[in-house]
């Protein structure tokens, strides 16, 4: 397997990305989104690259702004900039291996920006780890105590962890515009989610789900958000794999590809 640092240029500034090429043909594709504050080089998507490489996939993934080596700060740290960069991603690698089997797998935030973006990828499987369904919530739980009096009030709160970013009131009230509560599910979903997460309210990705007949909701016991346990990422990158059906067999086996909407 290989991997690659590249910038995708366009409109604005260029996306910081990172590419897993298997060794031969590239039969499938696989766009990975990172969560909150986190970054293209998440652990879950190299363990994910690895798992499906010798399955012909290849796995790209992204900054999303003021994340990982972006060169844009906070002001850029936007909703539909954020959609707009994971549609844009998604397009290169569409032109790049066109006919390729096509599959999102985000996480957390990630899983929150993808699901808004579902109408822009006919024809692509979704996975979604940990998704932040409630993400309005989940960002003042984090950072404000759950307080929107309190951010409002700080005007700025600081946050992070390898980078930090100094995240405006604003950003919240974006979130609350993009409010997910009535989005419609257009194929089936494959969710992962950890009993024991401490950031992403299991009830909530629970009822989310239950909502929604086409989300198939698996529960990892004992996961946090992270799913840092033992064999707890291994069981979501494997269990993944074998859903879109893309084991290690000939391509014609894959059980998923028509019924996704391809």
């Amino acid at each position: 397997m290989r991997e690659v640092y590249f910038d995708l240029p366009g409109v604005g500034a260029s996306l910081c990305c990172k590419r897993y090429e298997p060794e031969g043909e590239v039969r499938r594709v696989i766009l990975g989104v990172h969560g909150f504050c986190g970054g293209k080089d998440s652990l879950a998507l190299r363990l994910l690259a690895e798992e499906t490489a010798a399955c012909g996939a290849a796995l790209v993934c992204f900054d999303l702004p003021a994340h990982g080596m972006s060169p844009e700060q906070a002001d850029a740290l936007t909703v539909e900039r954020c959609k707009s960069d994971l549609l844009r991603t998604a397009r290169w690698m569409e032109q790049r291996w066109p006919g390729a089997e096509r599959a999102v797998f985000a996480t957390s935030f990630g899983g929150y920006i993808a699901l808004q973006c579902l109408g822009g990828l006919p024809g692509w499987q979704c996975v979604l780890r940990a998704p932040a369904v409630t993400m309005p919530q989940v960002l003042l739980d984090l950072i404000a105590e759950g307080s929107a009096q309190r951010f409002r009030e700080q005007g700025v709160i600081r946050c992070g962890f390898e980078r930090m970013i100094d995240l405006p009131y604003t950003f919240y009230e974006d979130l609350v515009r993009h409010n997910i509560a009535g989005l419609a599910v257009d194929r089936p979903i494959l969710v992962f989610q950890g009993d024991a997460d401490e950031v992403v309210p299991p009830a909530d990705v629970q009822a989310y789900c239950a909502a929604r007949p086409q989300m198939e909701l698996r529960v990892v016991p004992g996961a946090d958000h992270r799913f840092m346990g033992e064999g707890q990422l291994a069981r979501v990158v494997q269990e993944t794999r074998d859903w879109l059906g893309w084991g290690l067999t000939s391509p014609e086996t894959s059980h998923r590809g028509s019924a996704a909407g391809r």
